[in-house]
């Protein structure tokens, strides 16, 4: 065979690795445990697997071995960084979660993004099918219509194809399953891959979770299991192995490629090879030897290597009795009997058995080991098994780590996994070349960060600093520089900062250093436009452009061509006066050369040879113009980059203004601050208006002895005033001796039409073809004035523009920031001085408009293979936890908690006091708006509050409207106008408010200048609560609110608790309606009743109120005072007791009264039916007439009713909002007129009455969005439920959920099974509790997710959106400008699509597919558009354009017009109104 290092040509870099194994988040800790000799095999307690659902029988056998090598956290991903939506990422199985991060880490780790990569990158990986996720899968979603789109994301089949779909990697995309063997015959895929030249990258590995991830085994007799739970390769005690969880993948590359490209290389793939092992063996998942030997035979010759430069094998080791003999045979024989004797080991005594992902981490264990040059020990191992006879072979264990350092003969690995069906793979593996060093680089170090949330971009920050820390003299910063720029992805939130070396970096990083070095952006804005804004004469410095051109190659080279060119037609070198030649040093301020610069003839070819040169280096860097203007010389830069002039025309003419205008009677030039439109009354005929610089700027040029009278007149009014640095009054009538020889000039070149727009500073505005081609134009630019505030106006018209200033100095810059104030970016290229810190400035300008959203190519920073890409710190993954969900969100469930198993629950009053410390001490001045009566609680309260120093807007009940004093009101409480009219009061005083306190319900007194009587009836006073509440929130829109308004509710009698504090007027509870819904249709709104007991003494109540006006606001939204204790009012879980029980079958007859309106009741008089002997009487009706119809019938037939249910007519009830209640005419205090009437006549009908209930809705819970009404309805039926309840029958007021279709995915609502279900619970106990409540999920958290999620149709502005909405993502950055539905049919179909993606908010423009959908969402996406506006789009026509724009443009071609889709869209929002919720 050849020589050692001699290469074939075959060979494959290893780039890039990550990793994943039990007891190592990534390869530094895996490094760490592998050189530790250390186990990763975690022992788990009865209680710990119990919890996982593990069976006590199984747990309880002596046999069942309760340990496992696992990874926690594996529900956790990072969804929206690879723009899953929340169901796909539920959906997902956990596999090709971790396996996404892997592959991304791993890619990050070789330096290379897909984004910023040109060539074509290979997918090759395989996992195991979990049988428990597949099954669960499977269970929640059987054969329903989702199946196929929730089973790709839960298949581990779609691995590869996943991860090269959502990073874009376009190469051969390969989901292989051989068993033990997966990831490993990965990589040899990969390889050949790359050796065919499919790809250019390949990304190999595998990946393996069981769920559940903390489980055992029960060990048999004749297994590979271990029965210890310890795996042992090779060891005398090994009795078999045990299988874990962990994930690995490596990138891989041609190692020509990957040495030219700077790569880091852990280590070579000289070869591979695979095979399978036919029949050659006693059974299908027996080894087979002759397999073995011919896969490792095969890798040696394939490598062209001799066995004797291996010095170690990685072998498959799983320490079984029948695996380990045969493999180390093999070995045996293929090396034969040599003298030389090298280690071999085993992962697998480590993390165990990975299954599909052991030979990758058996890989990525090597390659360490050739990289660090340390083989690490075996772990578990004490002896070797007596009967391989290691001592008398070429092998040997060990239990401590082994020096492997390079020698004369490259270091060389043979790595062995063979699969169970006998798919076997040997990898050759050897030293990675000694890398060059790194050349040194004359620029500062600019370091990027990117990541998808503020966080994230915190935490890199710090991981960064601190890897600088600790390798400062050994990481060359421009490499690190380099790969970050390279080798990251581009996200919204960004950092960058400009250093000269590892110490600065870290320094900076680390927040000490200057702000302006460390720059952060939060930009979703891609392709910003930029503005080249040329300079003019006046801002030349010497040596201007020095220091960048001795360090910055590309503007060094440009300036060295233009100096060429320019040399014979100026007569001297330009660079002796913007960079160092290298004939001559560069001359010192006030030498002759200097002063020669300010000669016009040398300073403008100056600026021009500059200021192209700046432009070339901007444009090669990928920064290039969408727009340029140039002030004076500084157009001429302009119009030849756009191509109006040659270069060798240019200079030609640059050269010929700068003499004419040289050789023109000098002047002077005067800024002063001088409004344009004044500007002509200083113009005469030997001044000029040469320029208008800004609107209140302006500059005069012309006699020298004029001008400086006018600066002394202006100087005396305190008009700003500066002397320009010039030779001569340019742009001035001093230049009219010169336009025709100039015109002359223009006429011996040939100018073209531009090919890039400028701005021409004559007229402000682009130039047109006809101008730039007319030598008039040009002459005319001479001696016309420049108005250069004009072009800053035109530019300013596009909010997106960057301006960058392309010259010395920030002379446009100052000028352009007046006039576009601060928030617009402006840039300068070189910085104020021109001779100090340019380079820096030059970088520090680049990476801020990286920040902003410019593209930018770093690569063409550095000279070709300059620098070298490093294993960096990696992206900080945002995860969150996916558990096992519903399979497509929609717009309940998406926003809805998890589902509560419980269903049912009992209200109870549970203590809960308030704090000492008050929750707003120290904060600032809040203004209350307080409704009070005549009473002291409240004025004492608002005493306090004054002298605390807030402001208190008092608002008095009366008849009428009046205003009192600036800050006291009355009006009539039921009236909405005259809250409309206090709130139009309010906004004309610009007050805006923060707290209001409502105590119209706590000390009520009659209207004043109402004739009444002394008390106010429980009729009037909850009128006034319920209406005052409705009519304020209407009234108070966004512009009187602060950011948060809380509302207390001060009131009493509203609740019976624990038999007092209650009333006999159940409608005083309605106020409970619009309190709960209150803060679902506001934002920022946060509302809470507390109900006191009046007798309380005065002073008392007045400091109870005061501490809770005082303290934070709590998650709970009733409160109450009972013998001076503070209660909550709480949900507690039922499961029926073991001692309830029914009473043994009777054969006696049970009647039952249901009372509904007409055929409602269904499922109740079905549950009653099904009761033994029941027989079940309904009304007809809920008139007076039909009630005493049913109930005589069931009260005649045995002189007894055993249970009535009470179904009230609650469906009536409109779906509204507060606002449309309250300017509704029909306005009223829901009352219980049936049930009092029902109760009364069953009292009276002489039967005995065994139970009652009353089917309420849990809006008198929850609220519900425009369900103010209903909620308060069905709180006034729970309030007379408990009222009745204390008499003769024992009611129960069953506070409902809606009932959802049994097709709908779990979520709000409960299925008609399951109500039929919980009335069986509830039947043991149907007379003994007065309340219960039926919900999906736990009420106190349903009730926080609807006020923190409001689901009313609103103008879908990302920015008034939480970052985190609940159970949606974020919008993609890379979507660019977020353009928002401007009609009701675009808002529509923007929420369908979020509905079905979880994506939050959704443009008009985003394409379907970029937001996370596919063909098969697509296609369910269409069927949604078809239900809502009755049209079938052809599937071709939308996936033309899949945006929401392109919708509604193939539905108006279907409808022939826009306001026929309108007028559909308006019914469907109709619709949508009248059956939400199922009211």
């Amino acid at each position: 065979m050849s020589e050692e290092t001699t290469q074939t040509g075959l060979e494959i870099a290893v780039i890039g690795m990550s990793g994943k194994f039990p007891g190592a988040d990534n390869l530094e800790q895996y490094w760490e445990l592998l050189m530790l000799g250390a186990s990763s095999v975690t022992q788990f307690s009865y209680e710990e697997l119990r919890a996982e659902g593990i069976a006590p029988e199984r747990l309880n056998h002596p046999d069942y071995v309760k340990a496992k090598p696992y990874l926690g956290n594996v529900y956790d991903f990072d969804a929206s960084l690879f723009g899953y939506a929340p169901w796909e990422a539920g959906n997902m199985d956990p596999q090709i979660r971790l396996f996404h991060e892997i592959v991304y880490h791993a890619l990050e780790n070789s330096g290379y993004h897909p984004d910023r990569y040109d060539g074509q990158i290979g997918m090759y990986a395989g996992a195991p099918l979990d049988l428990k996720w597949t099954s669960d899968h499977l269970s929640r979603h059987g054969d329903g219509e989702d199946v196929l789109e929730s089973g790709i994301v839960s298949s581990k089949d779609f691995l590869s194809q996943l991860i090269s779909y959502k990073l874009n990697l376009t190469g051969p995309s390969y989901t292989l399953y051989t068993a033990c063997s997966t990831s490993l015959a990965a990589v040899h895929l990969a390889c050949q891959g790359l050796l065919l030249g499919d790809c250019n990258l390949a990304v190999a590995g595998g990946v393996t979770l069981e769920q559940p991830g903390k489980s055992g085994y029960l060990y048999q007799e004749g297994t590979i299991y271990s029965k210890s739970g310890v795996c042992r390769p090779f060891d005398s005690r090994a009795d078999g192995t045990i299988f874990g969880e962990g994930a690995g993948a490596v990138v891989l590359k041609r190692l020509s490629e990957a040495i030219d490209d700077g790569d880091h290389i852990y280590a070579v793939i000289k070869g591979s090879s695979s095979n399978n092992d036919g029949r050659r063996k006693v059974g299908f998942a027996a080894p087979s030897l002759e397999g073995q030997k011919e896969v490792i035979r095969s890798a040696w010759n394939l490598a062209d290597i001799e066995p004797d430069t291996i010095g170690y094998i990685e072998t498959h080791g799983t320490g079984t009795k029948v695996g380990d003999p045969i493999e180390f045979t093999a070995l045996q024989q293929v090396f034969g009997q040599e003298d030389k004797r090298r280690p071999i080991g085993s992962v697998k005594g480590n993390i165990g058995h990975l299954h599909a992902a052991a030979g990758i981490a058996g890989l990525i264990k090597t390659a360490l080991s050739l990289e660090r040059e340390m083989i690490p020990p075996t772990a578990n191992y004490a002896a070797p098994n007596p009967l391989l006879e290691m001592e008398k072979s070429a092998f040997y264990l060990t239990g401590e780590p082994v020096a492997w350092p390079r020698g004369k003969v490259p270091r060389r690995a043979g790595i062995s996994s063979f699969g169970v069906g006998g798919t076997n793979v040997h990898l050759i593996l050897e030293e990675p070349p000694i890398r060059a060093e790194s050349e040194p680089s004359g620029l500062p170090a600019v370091l990027l960060l990117s990541a998808k949330s503020p966080a994230a971009l915190e935490r890199m920050q710090a991981e960064l600093s601190y890897h600088l820390e600790n390798r400062r003299n050994s990481t060359p910063l421009a490499d690190v520089a380099y790969t970050l720029q390279m080798g990251r992805g581009q996200f919204k939130y960004r950092l960058a900062c400009v250093a000269w070396g590892a110490e600065e970096a870290v320094r900076l990083l680390g927040g000490a250093g200057s702000g302006a070095r460390v720059n952060y952006s939060a930009e979703e804005r891609i392709n910003r436009p930029v503005v080249f804004m040329f300079t003019g004469q006046g801002a030349q410095t010497m040596g201007m452009g020095a220091e960048l051109y001795r360090r910055h190659l590309s503007y060094r080279q440009e300036v060295d061509r233009l100096a060429e060119l320019l040399l014979p037609k100026l007569g001297r070198d330009i660079r002796r006066y913007i960079g160092a030649a290298e004939t001559e040093a560069l001359p010192h301020e006030g030498t002759a050369v200097e002063s020669e610069l300010h000669q016009t003839w040398l300073a403008q070819p100056a600026l021009f040879v500059l200021e192209y040169a700046l432009a070339q280096a901007w444009m090669k860097l990928g920064v290039r113009p969408a727009l340029m203007a140039g002030h004076s010389i500084g157009e001429y830069v302009a119009a030849t980059l756009a191509g109006v002039f040659t270069l060798d025309d240019a200079l030609d003419i640059v050269v010929a203004r700068g003499r004419l205008m040289q050789s023109a009677p000098g002047g002077m030039m005067l800024a002063a601050a001088i409004p344009a439109a004044e500007a002509d009354r200083y113009v005469s005929e030997d001044v000029s208006l040469a320029a208008i610089n800004q609107p209140g700027l302006c500059v005069f040029s012309g006699e020298e002895g004029e001008l400086l009278q006018r600066q002394e007149e202006w100087n005396q009014a305190g008009i700003f005033t500066a002397r320009l640095n010039t030779s001569h009054a340019f742009h001035s009538a001093r230049m009219d001796g010169i336009l025709e020889p100039f015109r002359e000039v223009l006429r011996s070149k040939r100018l073209n039409t531009p090919g890039l727009p400028f701005c021409s500073c004559l007229t402000g505005e682009l130039i047109t073809g006809e101008m730039a081609v007319d030598p008039e134009y040009w002459t005319a630019q001479l001696r016309g004035t420049v108005n250069f505030s004009a072009i800053i106006s035109g530019c300013l018209e596009s909010a997106d523009s960057v301006f960058l200033e392309v010259g010395p100095g920030q002379t446009l810059c100052r000028l352009a920031k007046a006039q576009a104030g601060e928030e617009r970016l402006v840039l300068h290229s070189l910085g104020a001085t021109g001779t100090t810190g340019e380079t820096a400035v030059f970088l520090e300008t680049l990476s801020r408009l990286w920040l902003a959203g410019v593209p930018v190519q770093w690569e063409q920073l550095y000279p070709p293979q300059s620098r070298q890409r490093l294993p960096l710190p990696m992206y900080s993954f945002d995860r969150q936890t996916y558990l096992p969900g519903p399979t497509l969100p929609g717009p309940l469930r998406a926003a809805a908690a998890e589902p509560d198993p419980s269903l049912l629950y009992l209200p109870a009053w549970k203590q809960e006091p308030l704090t000492d410390t008050p929750g707003m001490a120290g904060s600032q001045p809040l203004t209350w708006l307080i409704l009070r009566e005549e009473g002291r609680v409240a004025g004492r309260c608002r005493e306090r509050l004054m002298e605390r120093g807030d402001r208190c807007i008092e608002v008095l009940p009366a008849g009428q409207y009046r205003r009192l004093t600036p800050d006291l009101f009355e009006l009539n409480p039921v009236q909405a106008g005259d809250y409309l009219q206090l709130a139009d009061n309010l906004r004309k005083d610009g007050i805006r408010i923060d707290r209001i306190l409502h105590a119209w319900m706590l000390e009520e007194q009659p209207l004043s200048g109402i004739t009444a009587a002394t008390e106010i009836t429980d009729a009037a006073a909850a009128e006034r609560g319920y209406l005052s509440i409705v009519h304020l929130a209407a009234a108070l829109d966004e512009d009187l609110c602060g950011a948060e308004v809380r509302l207390t509710v001060a009131a009493s009698r509203i609740f019976t608790i624990f038999g007092s504090g209650g009333t006999t007027a159940p409608e005083r509870r309605a106020i409970l309606g619009p309190i709960l819904t209150l803060s679902q249709e506001r934002p920022g709104w946060q509302g809470q009743l507390v109900d006191f007991q009046p007798e309380e003494p005065e002073r008392r109540l007045t400091d109870k109120l005061w501490q809770e006006l005082t303290s934070p606001p709590g998650p709970a939204g009733v409160a109450a005072y009972r013998s001076g204790t503070r209660l909550i009012q709480a949900f507690d879980p039922f499961t029926a007791p073991a001692h309830y029980s029914e009473a043994a079958e009777t054969t006696a007859k049970e009647i039952y009264l249901v009372v509904s309106p007409a055929g409602g009741a269904e499922l109740i008089r079905s549950f009653l039916a099904a009761r033994p002997g029941a027989e079940v009487i309904t009304s007809e009706g809920l008139g007076s007439a039909q009630l005493k119809k049913a109930i005589a019938a069931a009260a005649g037939i045995c002189g007894r009713i055993d249970g009535v249910v009470y179904e009230p007519e609650l469906q009536v009830l409109e779906w509204r909002t507060l606002a449309a209640l309250s300017a509704a005419e029909d306005l009223q205090v829901p009352a219980s007129h049936t049930f009092p009437e029902l109760n009364t006549l069953l009292l009276g009908c002489g039967a005995e009455i065994g139970f009652g209930w009353i089917l309420s809705s849990l809006s008198s819970v929850v609220g519900g969005l425009g369900l103010t009404e209903l909620a308060a309805a069905a709180g006034v039926l729970d309030a007379a439920a408990e009222a009745a309840a204390s008499r003769d029958i024992p009611w129960l007021s069953l506070s409902r959920d809606f009932i959802r279709s049994p097709d709908s995915p779990a979520g709000p609502g409960i299925t008609r099974e399951q109500e039929y279900t919980l009335y069986e619970r509830l039947w043991p106990i149907r007379s003994r509790i007065s309340r219960a409540v039926i919900s999906a999920q736990h009420p106190v958290s349903r009730l926080m997710t609807a006020s923190e999620t409001p689901l009313l149709p609103a103008e879908p502005d990302p920015s008034a959106r939480p970052f985190d909405a609940v159970g949606t993502r974020e919008r993609p950055a890379y979507l660019g400008a977020y353009e928002p539905p401007a009609t009701e049919p675009e808002t529509i179909i923007c929420e369908i699509i979020t509905e079905l993606l979880g994506v939050h908010p959704v443009g008009v423009q985003d394409h379907f597919y970029d937001l996370g959908g596919h063909s098969l969402l697509l296609t369910r996406l269409l069927s949604r558009i078809k239900d809502v506006f009755r049209a079938e789009l052809p599937l071709r026509t939308v996936m033309e354009k899949p945006t929401v724009a392109g919708i509604i443009d193939s539905l108006m071609s279907e409808w022939g017009d826009a306001g026929t889709v309108a007028d559909i869209a308006e019914a469907y929002r109709e619709y949508q109104r009248l059956t939400y919720e199922g009211v």
